[in-house]
């Protein structure tokens, strides 16, 4: 009998250590937040069939919408340092933060890392300008042979804000898309400020280069060339890269493919 109550009590104790364990490893998944930046003429509201694949199995997440877009604020007074804030603002004190910056939104996540380093835990650049001390996006639009949506700008009376030809629209950002794409594109064409684009950064390498880099590139981008990115991510260093065979937009043609590179960074 004693063998037997000894026997209950270790299986007991291995099921006891095993719940715990498994409580420990459900904390932990739960409290990876992983925090989606947008890119231009996007809102938060892109990342919407993401967030719902990653909210499935159990990560927290929260996407950014920036000032400016179609707000109603004046584009003249809006900066990079204001998109840095709406991050800012949607994190809070949280920590063990993913940021995810999509194209345009690789600029805010950086200078959110230079502010609280702390709380990052990695920095994923999806085709996203990945930018050196004092440099600022038009160092790299500027020079970008490969992509087709500087030609495609429509500009406001005061060149302080553009939109995108709508017929050009779903060919530059989702060509990989359904059709029916079209339509949500159309409706985040707001007129964009510029003079983010303008803004040189400062940034580094105590704060913000303390945090690990990661790197999606998409083949097919007719926004951000394929080179322009290689580019960036070799001059910056990395940590690891990622390929995606799509265009602008994976997280919206490619949603689970996308996920799973984003699950890999995570466990990384």
């Amino acid at each position: 009998m004693k063998h037997v109550s000894r026997f209950k009590l270790a299986l007991f104790c291995i099921v006891a250590i095993g719940s715990i364990m498994a409580c420990r490893k459900t904390n932990n998944h739960k409290k990876q937040t992983i925090v989606f930046v947008p890119g231009s003429f996007e809102t938060g509201g892109a990342f919407s069939s993401v967030r719902d694949l990653l909210n499935q199995e159990g990560y927290d997440v929260i996407t950014v919408t920036f000032p400016g877009r179609g707000d109603g604020s004046d584009p003249k007074t809006v900066t990079m340092e204001k998109y840095r804030d709406a991050v800012l603002a949607v994190i809070g004190s949280q920590r063990n933060i993913i940021l995810v910056g999509h194209s345009l939104g690789g600029v805010p996540i950086s200078l959110v890392a230079e502010k609280i380093p702390n709380q990052i835990s990695k920095l994923v650049y999806q085709l996203a300008f990945l930018l050196k001390d004092g440099q600022n996006i038009f160092d790299f639009a500027g020079k970008d042979k490969e992509t087709h949506l500087l030609p495609n700008l429509i500009y406001n009376a005061e060149h302080s804000a553009a939109t995108v030809n709508p017929d050009s629209i779903l060919s530059i950002f989702c060509e990989d898309c359904a059709a029916s794409y079209k339509g949500k594109l159309l409706e985040a064409n707001k007129p964009e400020p510029l003079r983010p684009l303008g803004d040189k950064i400062s940034i580094t390498d105590a704060n913000y280069g303390k945090v690990p880099r990661y790197y999606i590139f998409t083949s097919k981008d007719k926004a951000v060339g394929p080179a322009i990115q290689k580019e960036m991510a070799t001059a910056s260093g990395v940590k690891m890269t990622y390929t995606l065979e799509t265009s602008h937009s994976p997280h919206l043609s490619q949603p689970g493919q996308y996920v799973n590179i984003i699950k890999q960074i995570i466990a990384d």
